[in-house]
């Protein structure tokens, strides 16, 4: 209802037509008293409302209680009043609070159902029986081709299956449970090679075994230092290997600095120190067995100069950072391409430098953002090759750029002309539900806009909600 009958306005260039077609003769700027419904029906002058329901008076524009009174012909001043405006309709048409409540509107519904399946309820049709049997037997056969029932387990019991393997060339028995999980993870399923209760981790030994596979020489499992262990070493290659269990490696049970400390170590015997993190070999186990035969001279060598080098656009950037870089794509100005007889099998991209890492845009200084060549390959002088095209037609004044130190030394950008500026501190990420995530989407600022506790750090408010940390092994900074 409203309770303004008339109301003052200045006319502007909005009311002018149609108070014109109302017949009054007006000018922009002119102040004048007219009726409510002379109000064009997007007008935002606020009137007095009072509402249908409670009968409580507010201010709300013209075309709010316009909106409101569209379909059912009454002003209710909240979505709540407006509920309770409904129960009243069906109550006083139906008797009861929803008209699907209504024994009018059950035996329609029934009436219905007989005429068109010949039975009260349309999930007793013989229609619906076999299109839920279908459904059954879909979901049966799409689970018998996920884990290749029908073609791996020869043996099925009630608690386990049994199974032959390949590499101990045996049959093993495993519970179904575990069976799944291990599949849902892409996990080795045999209990033989890889033991349940074993202290050394199912995927550790599953990425021991990858290595094995491809790797000739010396392999050293559980290789000690003056007493600093890793994982895996490679005496010739001076390579080694550290699994990350997500878990055991965050600020629960490591220190802070713990990755960092153990990579430097290392670094300063003469060892290349990889950090493979848990959710990574997970759900991106072919990038990384990708890099790793890449570190174990074992990818496919294109040369550079056999290469065309072209900018490319950023749905095909996109897609080949996501299916070939670990970090998948980002959001770049300048995106280059080398492509071998016509596939694409190298991508560099620079961007502007980036405020949430501390730096300031300056015209002319740019950012390295991502390098990387297609799976199972190197491109030989293929990064040389793209930074001097981006410098010949860019003229940068300076470019900078961060090697993450899981993977990387550095070695790469030195031979391409750029020198070390400084090693960052290790960067952290939140772990949820057994994945990383990057600590800028849990700042502080947009947790207190979530609702949670301005008093408290942030560290404090993630602690609280079951969420920890797991700190990496720090960057190197460099620049040209």
């Amino acid at each position: 209802m409203i309770l303004d009958k008339k109301i003052k306005i200045k006319v502007n260039s909005a009311q002018l037509k149609n108070l014109i077609n109302k017949g009054l003769k007006v000018l922009i700027g002119d102040e004048i008293e007219i009726p409510i419904n002379y109000l064009s029906n997007g007008s935002n002058i606020e009137i007095n409302c009072e509402c249908d329901v409670c009968g409580v008076v507010k201010k709300h524009t013209y075309r709010r209680y316009l909106k409101s009174t569209k379909n059912g012909g009454y002003y209710a001043c909240s979505t709540k009043c407006a509920q309770n405006k409904v129960k009243q309709s069906f109550l006083e048409k139906y008797g009861e609070e929803h008209h699907f409540k209504s024994k009018q509107t059950k035996d329609k519904i029934k009436n219905t159902f007989k005429r068109n399946y010949g039975t009260e309820h349309f999930s007793h049709s013989d229609s619906y029986q076999e299109k839920v049997k279908n459904i059954v037997n879909k979901r049966k056969q799409t689970v018998e081709n996920q884990y290749s029932i029908k073609e791996d387990i020869l043996e099925i019991n009630k608690d386990c299956f049994k199974k032959y393997c390949n590499h101990h060339n045996g049959y093993y028995e495993i519970e179904k449970k575990l069976y799944h999980t291990r599949k849902q993870c892409d996990i080795n399923t045999c209990t033989v090679c890889f033991p349940p209760n074993d202290n050394v981790s199912i995927v550790e030994k599953d990425l021991l075994r990858f290595i094995t596979d491809n790797y000739d020489g010396d392999i050293i499992p559980n290789f000690k230092l003056k007493n600093k262990e890793i994982d895996i070493f490679i005496p010739k290659l001076k390579l080694g290997f550290e699994f990350n269990g997500l878990y055991w490696h965050s600020e629960l049970h490591r220190s802070n600095d713990y990755h960092y400390d153990k990579t430097e170590f290392f670094e300063s015997n003469g060892v290349k120190l990889i950090h493979i993190y848990e959710d990574d070999w997970f759900y991106k186990k072919t990038i990384i067995k990708s890099r790793i035969l890449n570190l174990l001279n074992k990818s496919e060598k294109i040369y550079a100069r056999k290469c065309e080098i072209k900018e490319i656009d950023s749905k095909l950037c996109k897609k080949f950072l996501n299916d070939n870089h670990i970090q998948g794509s980002v959001n770049s100005n300048i995106k280059i391409g080398l492509f071998y007889d016509g596939e694409l099998v190298s991508v560099m991209t620079f961007g502007g430098l980036r405020k949430s890492l501390g730096s300031k845009s300056v015209v002319g200084s740019w950012e390295l953002l991502r390098f990387c060549s297609k799976l199972n390959s190197t491109v030989i002088g293929g990064s040389s090759k793209m930074l001097k095209y981006f410098k010949g037609k860019y003229k940068p004044t300076k470019i900078i750029s961060y090697a993450d130190r899981s993977w990387s030394n550095g070695n790469m950008y030195t031979k391409i002309g750029f020198g070390l500026l400084h090693k960052t501190k290790p960067n952290y990420y939140y772990v949820i539900n057994k994945t990383k995530y990057n600590r800028y989407n849990f700042r502080k600022d947009k947790l207190i806009l979530d609702g949670f506790d301005p008093k408290l750090t942030e560290r404090q408010i993630m602690l609280n909600r079951g969420i920890y940390r797991i700190y990496d092994s720090g960057s190197l900074v460099f620049t040209t």
